[in-house]
């Protein structure tokens, strides 16, 4: 932690504009560390990142435009989580019915995280349902792309991932429950219930008339607005090219159509929302302004959604399952 406060301030003093390689690799010794320890995997990913994003970029004075909003917003958070790792907030356990309604697919070069958002029923009688999240996150290397993202999650991630593919209910039972609203996955404590409508539900509770679900508040050192994801479903609605941006109409309120936050893996990326009828999604702000981040959509009977044949099992010509081949060759060779 020390060694990474040190290698920040280091970055601030020289600057964005002249940092180069002898700014950077120095640090990757200290990440590796930190990438070891389960309790510090947040600020590790963060790092992962942000190290990996200022190497690709140097020298950053060649750069057409230079993200410093983004660049010290990272230096920011990474500095204050260096300080010390907060303490884990304490899990309650939940039982009942997972709806899961939007996979938000975050991945660069070496980090590939699931981001599922859904809903609880069932809880109690009479109890309003619960919005919740749930994130299954793994390290990688920069030749997994595409669908082999969801290979590179764990094992135990599998029944999440069928369960969304196959828009089918999770019943839970003493799930631990963050205050946040996050759902720490143990794959012990799910088994595969029914199908569903993923969009009749999400018109249910977040529709324009919806009878609504709760939603946690956000953690004090989480309070920032880029972690604003505010669950939004919408049918009907027009899209109007303004510019470079496309706005959609939600209920008398023109929003741009946040697409860098659209991974490849969604089918709604590349302008495909502009086709849609009905969707669900996150409205958020970023950089002063609102944006809507669509998750699900409909072009005629089709759902496009990312991770819909997800599965964290490879096959034998996949990139992962090459480089186990090869890892383990070499490993036989040294024994």
């Amino acid at each position: 932690m020390t060694s990474t406060r040190q290698w920040l301030l280091e970055l601030a003093l020289a600057g964005f504009m002249q940092l180069d390689q002898q700014n950077v690799a120095p640090f990757i010794a200290t990440l590796e560390q930190l990438q070891k320890q389960p309790e510090a995997a947040r600020l590790a990913m963060l790092l992962t990142g942000y190290v990996h994003e200022l190497s690709d970029a140097i020298p950053a004075s060649q750069l057409a435009v230079v993200p410093a909003r983004r660049w010290v917003d990272l230096w920011c958070r990474a500095m204050i989580s260096a300080l010390r790792l907060p303490p884990a907030p304490t899990p309650v356990p939940v039982s009942g019915s997972l709806l899961l309604l939007g996979c938000d697919m975050r991945h660069h070069t070496n980090v590939v995280s699931a981001v599922f958002y859904g809903v609880i029923e069932g809880e109690e009688e009479g109890a309003p349902a619960r919005f919740v999240r749930t994130s299954v996150s793994a390290y990688k290397v920069d030749l997994v792309s595409g669908e082999e993202l969801f290979q590179a999650l764990d094992a135990t991630s599998e029944g999440l991932l069928a369960a969304w593919s196959g828009t089918k209910a999770l019943e839970l039972k003493e799930m631990p429950l963050l205050p946040t609203g996050d759902l720490l996955w143990d794959a012990s404590k799910a088994k595969p219930g029914k199908a569903y409508d993923l969009l009749i539900v999400a018109e249910r509770y977040f529709g324009k008339e919806g009878q609504g679900a709760s939603v946690p508040d956000v953690m004090p050192e989480d309070r920032h607005p880029v972690q604003l994801a505010l669950p939004v479903y919408a049918s009907g609605y027009k899209t109007v090219q303004s510019g470079d941006e496309v706005e959609v109409d939600l209920g008398g309120a023109s929003v741009r159509v946040d697409e860098a936050r659209i991974s490849a893996l969604n089918d709604l990326c590349e302008g495909a929302f502009s086709g849609t009828k009905e969707c669900f999604g996150l409205l958020r702000f970023d950089a002063g302004r609102w944006g809507f981040q669509p998750l699900v959509g409909t072009k005629g009977k089709k759902l496009m959604r990312a991770g819909d044949s997800a599965t964290t099992k490879s096959k034998s010509t996949s990139t992962i399952a090459t480089l186990q081949e090869r890892a383990g060759r070499l490993l036989r060779k040294k024994s």
